[in-house]
């Protein structure tokens, strides 16, 4: 059961601290290579001023968004293409697969009951 989730230091993601967004996306590459084929991760990352939530399922391509604040991901996010180059990075270093791939973004807003 602890299998199935991964937890990612926000140090490691956050825009204050973590260096470029390719040394971030590079983080988060290297925390999906150390983990199993079905685990998903859990990576809280603070834009600055505000704190959200993003569960990452790598294998599966896709991405879970959790704002509290009930805030729109834009489609030109930097965090956006932060978590969507580490599963493109992870897939060419462990899959040995393109990194033409296309990551789905699920925003959940406001506060899950």
């Amino acid at each position: 059961m602890t299998d199935m989730v991964g937890f990612v230091d926000p140090n490691h993601t956050g825009a204050l601290g973590c260096g470029t967004p390719t040394e971030c996306s590079k983080n988060l590459m290297n925390r999906f290579k150390d983990g199993t084929n079905d685990q998903i991760y859990l990576v809280p990352h603070n834009s600055g001023n505000h704190w959200t939530l993003s569960v990452v399922d790598p294998h599966r391509k896709k991405v879970y968004w959790l704002d509290p604040l009930k805030r729109r991901l834009s489609a030109t996010s930097e965090w956006q293409d932060v978590v969507d180059n580490g599963i493109k990075f992870y897939y060419v270093q462990k899959m040995k697969k393109s990194s033409r791939l296309s990551v789905q973004w699920i925003p959940l807003l406001g506060i899950l009951k």
